[in-house]
This record gives structure tokens, sequence and C-alpha cells, in this order.
């Protein structure tokens, strides 16, 4: 499966590149970058920087979008991101960039591999849906080419993660989640309902301090994941493999369960939450949202950490 990864690179974002590469059944054909865990340059370059400690330069990142839609001014990474992320994205280890990022933007390569590859190719998104409903709104017929879009985003059975209500990445941008959810485009949303449930610990990594270089960087970056996890989930121990499990849905659907809803954003007060749209659904209008809300936790963890050691 050709995957495009559309991420705002972060700790767990650079996870979920690594696993990708180390999952047999993904050819990753292209990173796209878009604002979040920080600022889209930061996004960027941090996408470069994990391929070349892969040693994957040959796949090229791109920049896409800055800030969400309608905004005037770009996106500047808010306190909990810097907590969560480092003010860099990457637990503040600094990674050096390779030579692989195209000057090409972001949206205009997601709209030329969906008219090149169709039904072959999958949206991985990981952050802000931006970039995503830019593409759809410059060439719906082209989008809708694709076999699907599978994205870590949304609470809707849990209590949001920067808000009571909202997850972050949906949260960043309402008015893009909108879009791409009434696009008509299959979509399969990887929120914190099952998210939460798929954590790895201390323990689990430490083989990778036995590896090789980069399975020591990564080792460095997790453990600052960790520690701003265990700041700030009492009930938590370890970490949430929250991008990668997205990643693997979109190779192996069955790792999770769930239903179809009529679904949209809400904004304001309760901006980003995800909820049944009523009047939707009172024009008998179809269910457009595919929700995970049940997980193999245990033997998705297991597969997480057997594949991403590929990788290293």
């Amino acid at each position: 499966m050709k995957l495009i990864l559309d991420f705002d690179t972060g700790i767990d974002d650079a996870m979920a590149i690594a696993l990708a590469l180390g999952e047999e059944d993904a050819e990753v054909i292209g990173i796209t970058s878009v604002f979040g865990n920080a600022e889209v340059d930061k996004c960027v370059h941090n996408a470069s920087a994990v391929l070349k400690l892969l040693d994957r330069e040959d796949i090229p990142v791109f920049r896409g979008a800055s800030h969400k839609l309608g905004a005037s001014e770009d996106y500047i990474q808010e306190t909990a991101s810097g907590i969560f992320h480092g003010l860099n994205g990457l637990g503040n280890i600094e990674l050096p960039a390779g030579n692989n990022i195209s000057d090409q933007d972001a949206i205009d390569f997601i709209i030329e591999s969906a008219n090149k590859y169709g039904e072959e190719l999958v949206l991985v998104t990981t952050g802000p849906l931006t970039n995503v409903a830019l593409a759809i709104q410059k060439d719906l017929p082209a989008m809708q080419k694709v076999k699907g879009i599978v994205s870590m985003g949304g609470a809707l059975t849990v209590p949001g993660n920067v808000s009571p209500f909202a997850e972050a990445n949906f949260w960043k941008d309402s008015e893009a989640n909108n879009i791409v959810f009434d696009s008509g485009l299959p979509i399969k949303v990887i929120g914190l309902d099952v998210t939460l449930r798929t954590l790895i610990t201390d323990t689990d990594i430490a083989p990778w301090l036995e590896m090789s270089e980069a399975a020591e960087v990564f080792h460095e970056i997790v453990t600052y994941y960790f520690k701003a996890y265990a700041n700030s989930y009492e009930d938590l121990t370890g970490c949430a493999l929250h991008d990668p499990l997205a990643v693997s849905v979109a190779l192996k659907s069955d790792w999770v369960t769930g239903e179809t809803f009529r679904i949209k954003s809400l904004y304001g007060e309760q901006e980003g939450r995800l909820v049944q749209d009523q009047a939707a659904l009172n024009r008998n209008e179809e269910p457009n949202v595919f929700v995970a809300l049940g997980v193999d936790a245990e033997g998705y963890n297991k597969h997480f950490l057997d594949t991403i050691v590929k990788a290293f």
C-alpha cells in the first residue's frame, strides 16, 4: 500500500514514521508537513531529520499549511504542545535535516499523487486536516480517486486532551475537519477513544539502547514523551501510540472496531468537538465517518514494538 504521511512531526509522529518504514506492506511515497505539534517549518525539519536518521532520504518531505483555514497569521506552538513534544517538536533533541525537502507544495503533491496512484494510495493524517481540506477544495475529483484517509484525531466517547470536549488535532482546524468529513472520501477516525488504550513503557523500549545509533536517539526522544505523560496523566503509565496506530490501521483495519456515523466538528466554545450531525440525519444523509471505538491493545502494542525496530 502506498502511503502519504500528512504529519505535524512531533514525537509520536516520529514513531509513526519509523513504524511505517518497518511495515512490510507500506511504501511511503512522501511526507507532507502541516502545523500542529510545532510550527510548520519545524515540522518539515523534523520529518526530514527523522528520515535522515533512519537512512531514508529517498523519501521527500513537503511543506504544507502554516495555519488553519481562515487564519491570517501563521500558527505558533501553544504551551501544551511544547510540554509534550518540546519546543522543537522532538523532545528538544537537535537532529540535522536531510537533503530531501522538496520545493513542491504539499497540496500539489497530494493531488498529483492522487491522480497518479488512485486506489493504491491512502493518506494517513496525524495533525490538523488542513492540507487535506485544501487539496479537496483545489481538486475534489482527484482526491476522490484515493482509497481513503485514516486520521488520528478526535474524541467521540471520551474527554478531549485540549478541552473537556476536543482532541488537539481536530481542535486546531474545525473548518478543515468538516470539509474532509463532507467530501465523500472514505475516512477512518482513530481518536482518543482507542489510542489512549495503546500504551508502551520505558521497559518496552529499553532494548533500543542496544540496537543502533538511530534506536538510541529514538529512545532519548521517547523518554522525553514518557516524562511529559508522567507529569500530565496521573492514571496512565508510559505513553500512548496515537499516531502509530493510525499508520497501522491504514494497512490492517482490524486492529480496531467501530461504527460509521454522520459526524460534524463544532466551532466556538466547543471547538473541535465531534458530534452526530442530527440535521444531516434528518435529511436522510448517509453516515460519513468511521470512528474507531475498540482496539486490540495488547496485540497492537506487540506489533508496534516488533515492527518499529525494523526501521532501526
